[in-house]
């Protein structure tokens, strides 16, 4: 389910351009999780729409706090990291999704 984000910008003298490739990863549950890699953009939605811990337990298991996290109560936006992984099936954090 990967699919490549190419962004260009700030062009250099002669007219070349800095690009940036990376992997999407898109998210629903977090066993979708086992088929990201480290440093893809993550992009979690799910159908628990509303949750308030949403945001917490999806950035906490799988977000790369170098990087911006984007969020709101239906999603999280992040680059993903499997540092945390030990931790997935972590009651804690399913208990946060409801």
């Amino acid at each position: 389910y990967a699919q490549k984000i190419v962004l260009s910008c700030c062009p250099k003298i002669g007219g070349n351009f800095n690009s940036l490739d990376q992997d999407s990863c898109f998210v629903s549950v977090f066993e979708d999780a086992n088929n990201c890699k480290n440093d893809d953009v993550m992009i979690f939605t799910t159908a628990f729409n509303g949750s308030k811990g949403l945001p917490i337990a999806v950035s906490g298991a799988f977000c790369n706090f170098k990087y911006p996290i984007v969020y709101n109560e239906t999603g999280v936006t992040c680059v993903f990291t499997d540092v945390r992984k030990e931790s997935w099936n972590d009651a804690n954090y399913i208990h946060l999704l409801q």
